[in-house]
């Protein structure tokens, strides 16, 4: 993976841009005619040949200096420095192809010191090659200074110099959006490796950057594929869902980093939220408040028990001051003396509603209306609440002309009992 990288950022190495300076080897022949580059004499000459035909970048870098201490003002000065440009740039990135030692890593941080430091050097204008326009060797220079970054930064990840590894990498991305994906694999795994959990919605974004990045430069399918499924697992357990990854994809794939502010809530966050909307929801809704505390009581361990001091309670008491009522929403009718009903349950029904008399018409599902009741029952599960109604004062919403307490359904009214008791 990492070579295949290598390729790609030091390729301009490979295609010529500096070769394209590639010092000459002129024989040591008549005198040269005028403003013709010529060897100083025998000496120069052997040692451009040396540096010519060493192929290990050290010892070329080494040939290199000692003509730049016997001959520094040689007619080919321009040329060695691009040799010598070209031999740090093998150093630089031979961290990159072959196994890195602390010796070869070691040795890399130094060429990308050199090459960084020297920049404006390397690449003045007397030394841009004939065969290269301005735009060209701008290019040049600037390719050469986001390979110096991304060397740095991959010895840093893998010396898990983390802070360092970050800068590195947020200079090469900011450099070059279009980027490595596995530089923005990389930029998350350390911001996650640093274990500071407001940084974590970062660490998602270089995440899902990394597996949407295309082009020469992105992961190939046996890593994309296990950073899909790291990034989905991540997610999914700092959110509590995959809601919302799509677009978060999307986003990254326009730009390498985070724009300011940005964020993703937890799923602590998330439920601090709900917890919050709910807490001022039932201190709106007195009347759902009373309903569910009613209902976790009876669905808890020891429902049975609270039921049998519930029993034959009126719901809601008279002692309730801050609604004489519940709201109800008529779910289905079972019978002329039966409605199956939803008090706090919009995708069902938790209550049933026996009348002490006879409906004398259907009841519409939908239909909304207030009341209370003696309770009469209770299932657990699926959880249902019954209530009897035996007086026309303790509907509201379904007119007296719907129910007939003449005709009556039940011998007896149960009794009532004052309020219902506390758990």
């Amino acid at each position: 993976m990492i070579q295949r990288f290598s390729k790609v950022i030091l390729g301009f190495v490979a295609a010529g841009v500096l070769a394209a300076g590639a010092v000459a080897a002129p024989a040591p022949a008549p005198a040269p005619q005028a403003k013709q580059k010529a060897v100083k004499d025998q000496g120069e000459y052997d040692i451009i040949q040396l540096a010519q035909k060493e192929t290990d970048p050290q010892k070329k870098l080494d040939v290199l200096k000692q003509w730049e201490q016997k001959y520094p003002d040689s007619d080919f000065k321009n040329d060695r420095t691009l040799a010598v440009l070209n031999a740090y740039s093998q150093i630089m990135g031979k961290v990159l192809t072959t196994q890195a030692t602390p010796e070869i890593m070691d040795a890399s941080v130094k060429a990308a010191g050199v090459i960084l430091d020297g920049l404006d050097k390397f690449f003045s204008n007397d030394l841009k090659p004939d065969a290269l326009d301005a735009a060209a060797w701008a290019k040049a220079k600037k390719d050469t200074e986001v390979q110096a970054h991304y060397v740095l930064g991959y010895i840093a990840y893998q010396r898990k110099a983390d802070p360092d590894a970050e800068k590195e990498f947020k200079t090469v991305l900011m450099m070059s959006p279009k980027f490595s994906g596995l530089v923005s694999y990389w930029y998350g795994t350390v911001i996650i490796r640093q274990k500071d959990k407001a940084r974590i919605p970062e660490a998602l974004w270089h995440f899902a950057r990394s597996v949407v990045v295309d082009g020469p430069t992105a992961l190939d399918p046996q890593t994309k594929t296990a950073a899909e499924g790291y990034l989905k697992r991540q997610y999914d357990g700092y959110h509590g869902s995959t809601e919302g990854l799509d677009e978060l994809k999307a986003k990254a794939m326009n730009d390498p980093l985070p724009p300011a502010g940005f964020t993703i809530k937890s799923i602590i966050e998330i439920e601090a939220e709900a917890e919050k909307d709910i807490a001022k929801f039932l201190s709106e809704h007195p009347d759902i408040k009373l309903w569910r505390q009613i209902r976790d009581a009876l669905k808890a361990d020891d429902g049975a028990a609270y039921f049998e001091k519930l029993k034959g309670a009126q719901l809601p008491p008279d002692t309730q001051t801050d609604f004489k009522m519940f709201k109800a929403k008529v779910v289905s009718q079972t019978s002329p003396k039966e409605l199956v009903i939803s008090v706090d349950n919009n995708q069902g029904s938790d209550a049933v509603i026996k009348f002490d008399g006879l409906l004398l018409k259907p009841i519409d599902p939908g239909t909304k209306f207030e009341f209370k009741g003696v309770v009469d029952a209770y299932t657990k599960d699926p959880y249902t609440l019954t209530f009897v109604v035996s007086e026309k004062e303790e509907v509201a919403g379904i007119g007296p002309e719907m129910w007939d307490t003449a005709k009556k359904a039940a011998p007896k009214k149960p009794a009532v009992k004052k309020a219902a008791p506390k758990k």
